[in-house]
């Protein structure tokens, strides 16, 4: 698109009502032309509300043909008059300021003349504020500024907030991108376009607004409702450890500043500090000692809390009334005696198991008294009477007929084993020495044989009536299993074996992976061997018959509904079908989108994934087509399913209700790992450019990036040399060096454009800190570009890379029109330089022909050189192996920032669950200005930055850019 803006003063201006197709071409159609008689590779599609200037009326004075304001090289060929409408120059000027076409036919379409408000709207009128975020729609506000503003097209309202409620919640003193139009009290300003004004002619009104408010009892109440009533049981996470309670009173006390709900708890237990009486009030009674006021954010509900609430099993005695009041050595003791009391029923022909819904001491304060264990020095033994531990060791038996026969070591074993059985390795763990799987021999040892598959029960060892269930019969290496136990435990299984020193030395034991870390697990080693590599912590040995398929997975909806609700919280996330585009209106409705269960959640290392997703779809239609691409020949045969996970299951969910649960994700990500050529994508961390490219080529995306040597990808690496003069680098800068030292350039405009930042892991970055530009400016990288000569302005037909420092480092100083070049390269600096020609798109030079030969001007100041711009939408970050993303959440240039995190809070212990967050970052769109540079390196130690801005700012690892023309017209 040649132009930003072709409008003057005199045009006759037009809006369109219909959706309707539009030519795309160099030069001017003539009187007589038809739409179809123009190839369809230059048919365009352009939306109602989009607005137009007349090029010329037909002769019969009943169609016309127009060319956009917005592209000039777009034409409306012989459109009905019935199909548009007439508007003036200052009605144009005050809707070109909205950014969506939806947007401003609301204004314009609006009953009450919104428009004609606008043009009324003169400096010092009064009006409403709407659509604002934090703000109340109907806040008055005094308009100090009408006028044009830097970089923004169209129309615009500088207004002063004068309603006393709303003082402080504008985003401005009367200053916009370094230019002062008026003065006030800090953030009392706000620039917004005619979309979110309404004349205000209500002198009550505005008399009620410049009222300051009297003195209130009670605060305002600005928080939701919480999802309690009286006498639901919650938990409290003190500092030595959780405290239950029953709610008794919800509300929101005299002196909130923040309208927050405050929760008053009866705990069971005297860690509280009165009877339920707060400033002469007895809100509610308890016992002294018994009662806490807490906000409603600290409490967990008790049946979402990972452990058992121990006074939820009646309140008449029983099992754990009995001993609870007893110390630490004789709780130790009771729960061995009547394990061993178990133990003795099951030998003497017993069948009844434990009930598993018994009471247990809370995980952290004992270990399974009695229990046998296979222990990481290859020891099987019980733990002493009496003895305490910080954790629950991993390794444990969740039965009483699984103690292998004790031995002392093993260290009497030579050699390697022989019988290790390895799921495959794609890459090293993040941080360790990777050990080669395959350096173990295969065959038969005193470890017995390995089987990777059981198949029947004919050709398995130990299959026997203590082996329970047959559904471990069909695990095999690489199978994500579910270790039986309350609560239970995931993993994948990574080595399949026997141990001779066990009670049955026939019987098979896993090697598993687990999703979580275990205070007792190893990195893969048992005894004095390796069986396998993973993280620390992670590898857990157990008797295959105590493992069964994952039943977050199973096919039974039923099952599968309990264990999601147990497992990730009561939140409903049901698929949603059918095409939701994102959400284009945010501030607004602000509140929909931010806070705590919002966005993704994230799960056991998914958070590169989650906040990838988030990145691409939450607020951008730019990955759109991966979700109803219909599917062809070469496509593989799961392709509908996938497409059908992610756009049922996660895109429409999170767009339509703001939330998608993890077993969401989890579904994906066994397809990918079914799927893919990756392993571990299940329980593994991944980088982001590894899903990128994974999940992209699963479904034959075409590429994004197109490069003039012939490369095509999905995203950009900047690979460049350092340059030391660079002390707060932007993307703008590393983008245009490393197109410049490869010596490539952009075939052709990306819809997207996905840079990986100069950083190599968590370990290696190439500068401390790179400033995202919010926009790219990619003129100067395309290989049929339409650049600007340096030196006059005018159009260039020549680059010299050999001149690169001597005007300046960036591209655009490398580019000379005929003459500038001749003169330039005269000084005997230059003039051994070999500029080489610019390949000029040639649709453009016919525009410029064509202009030529009716008469009009061609020069720099009649027709200045287009740039073409990429837009920011999202930046993804890594800090400790932890991804999260900022997200720009909307299309308007000032649209807010949102920061979304997949794992911000937990709710329960190991067998609890994450708890996104979303959250608004007002600030971001200054940190990314230029005038920001030297506040920022005037900050010279990293701690030092405020929290966000030093993620922003240091931990960039992807920024997302998109083409919004080029995802209009693609």
């Amino acid at each position: 698109m040649y132009n930003s803006l072709n409008m003057e003063k005199g045009s006759v201006l037009y809006i369109l009502l219909t959706d309707s197709t539009a030519i795309s071409m160099g030069s001017p159609p003539s009187q007589d032309v038809k739409i179809e008689h123009v190839s369809k590779n230059k048919n365009e599609k352009v939306l109602k509300g989009s607005l137009w200037k007349e090029y010329v009326l037909s002769k019969h004075k009943k169609t016309i043909t127009l060319i956009s304001v917005e592209f000039p090289d777009v034409y409306l060929v012989n459109i009905s008059l019935s199909d548009i409408s007439q508007i003036g120059f200052e009605e144009m000027e005050l809707l070109l300021a909205i950014t969506t076409c939806k947007d401003r036919l609301i204004v314009f379409e609006d009953k009450n003349n919104w428009l004609q408000e606008g043009v009324q709207i003169k400096v010092n009128s009064y009006v409403f504020i709407i659509k604002q975020p934090g703000m109340a729609d109907g806040t008055i506000g005094l308009v100090r500024y009408k006028g044009e503003l830097p970089a923004q097209k169209g129309l615009w309202f500088g207004i002063e907030i004068k309603s006393f409620s709303a003082r402080g919640k504008g985003t401005s003193d009367g200053e916009f991108r370094r230019k002062k139009f008026f003065d006030c009290p800090p953030d009392c300003a706000l620039f917004v376009n005619i979309s979110k004004v309404r004349l205000c002619t209500s002198k009550q009104a505005i008399e009620n607004a410049l009222r300051r408010p009297a003195d209130q009892i009670g605060a305002k109440v600005y928080s939701p409702p919480p999802q309690l009533k009286i006498e639901d049981r919650v938990v409290w996470m003190s500092d030595d450890g959780p405290q239950w309670g029953s709610v008794k009173w919800i509300g929101v006390l005299e002196d909130s500043k923040d309208g927050e709900y405050t929760v008053g708890v009866h705990f069971d237990n005297p860690v509280g500090t009165g009877t339920g009486k707060y400033k002469d009030k007895q809100l509610f009674r308890t016992p002294h000692g018994h009662a806490s006021l807490i906000p409603v954010l600290g409490l967990i509900k008790a049946d979402e809390y990972g452990e058992a609430d121990p006074n939820s099993y009646g309140a008449t005695g029983g099992y754990y009334d009995d001993i609870k009041k007893k110390n630490t050595t004789a709780l130790y003791k009771e729960q061995e005696r009547l394990l061993e009391e178990a133990r003795r029923k099951k030998s003497s022909g017993a069948t009844q198991e434990n009930d598993l819904n018994k009471p247990t001491v809370r995980r952290g304060t004992l270990p399974m008294s009695g229990s046998k264990s296979l222990h990481p020095d290859g020891n099987v033994g019980s733990h002493e009477a009496g003895r305490t531990s910080p954790h629950n060791p991993m390794y444990e038996f969740f039965g009483t007929d699984v103690s292998p026969k004790p031995v002392s070591s093993m260290s009497g074993i030579k050699g390697p084993p022989d019988t290790v059985c390895h799921a495959p390795q794609t890459r090293p763990q993040r941080g360790l020495s990777h050990t080669q799987s395959s350096s173990f021999p295969q065959g038969n040892s005193k470890y017995g044989p390995v089987h990777r598959l059981v198949t029947s029960t004919s050709s398995v060892p130990g299959t026997g009536s203590s082996g329970g269930s047959d559904g471990w019969k069909e695990l095999s290496v690489g199978s994500v299993v579910e270790v039986l136990g309350n609560p239970p435990q995931y993993g994948v299984i990574r080595w399949i074996g026997t141990i001779p020193e066990a009670k049955d030395p026939t019987k098979l034991i896993a090697g598993i992976e687990m999703e979580e870390e275990g205070p007792a697990c190893t990195d893969g080693v048992f005894g004095k061997r390796r069986l396998f590599t993973c993280q620390p912590k992670k590898a857990f040995f157990t008797y295959l018959t105590k493992c069964r398929k994952d039943q977050r997975f199973a096919e039974s909806s039923k099952l599968v509904d309990r264990s999601h609700s147990q497992t990730f919280g009561s939140e409903e996330s049901p698929d949603i079908p059918g095409k939701i585009p994102p959400p284009e209106q945010v501030s607004h409705e602000v509140e929909k989108y931010t806070g705590k269960r919002k966005g993704i959640q994230g799960h056991h290392n998914s958070c590169y994934l989650d906040s990838t997703l988030f990145s691409m779809f939450s607020f951008s239609f730019v990955f759109d087509e991966l979700l109803f691409r219909p599917r062809n020949g070469g496509d593989i045969s799961d392709y509908q399913e996938l497409q059908t996970v992610i756009r049922e299951g996660i895109v429409n969910p999170l767009r339509q209700s703001f939330y998608v649960r993890a077993d969401k994700i989890l579904k994906l990500r066994a397809m990918l790992d079914r799927l893919g050529s990756i392993k571990g994508m299940m329980s593994e961390e991944k980088d982001p450019e590894e899903f990128l490219n994974l999940l992209l080529s699963l479904m034959k995306a075409d590429p994004f990036i197109k490069l003039s040597n012939g490369t095509e990808s999905y995203l950009y690496q900047l690979f460049l040399e350092r340059d030391e003069r660079l002390r707060l680098p932007t993307t703008q800068n590393l983008v245009e060096l490393s197109f410049f030292q490869s010596n490539i350039k952009l075939a052709e405009i990306p819809a997207c454009l996905i840079i990986q930042m100069p950083r190599f892991g968590k370990d290696y970055k190439m500068y401390d800190r790179i400033q995202p530009s919010p926009y790219l400016d990619i003129t100067d990288i395309m290989e049929n570009g339409i650049r600007e000569c340096n030196i006059c302005g005018g159009l260039a037909v020549y680059e010299c890379k050999e001149c690169y420092e001597h005007f300046g480092t960036s591209l655009s100083k490398l580019a000379f029109c005929e003459d500038c070049k001749y003169v330039t390269h005269k000084h005997v600096k230059r003039s051994k330089h070999q500029p080489k020609e610019i390949k000029v798109s040639k649709d453009y030079l016919d525009y410029l022909e064509d202009l030529n030969r009716a008469g009009k001007p061609t020069d720099s100041e009649h027709l200045p050189i287009p740039r073409e711009t990429m837009e920011l939408f999202a930046i993804l970050c890594i800090e400790t192996s932890h991804y999260v993303a900022f997200v720009k959440a909307g299309c308007d240039p000032d649209a807010i920032w949102m920061f979304f995190d997949s794992m911000a809070d937990r709710m329960g212990a190991e067998s609890g669950y994450n708890i996104p967050e979303v959250r608004v970052v007002e600030e971001l769109p200054l940190w990314l200005s230029p005038e920001m540079q030297d506040n920022i390196n005037s900050i010279k130690q990293d701690k030092d930055l405020p929290g966000m801005m030093r993620r922003v700012l240091c931990d960039g690892y992807l920024c997302f850019y998109q083409s919004r023309d080029v995802m209009m017209y693609k």
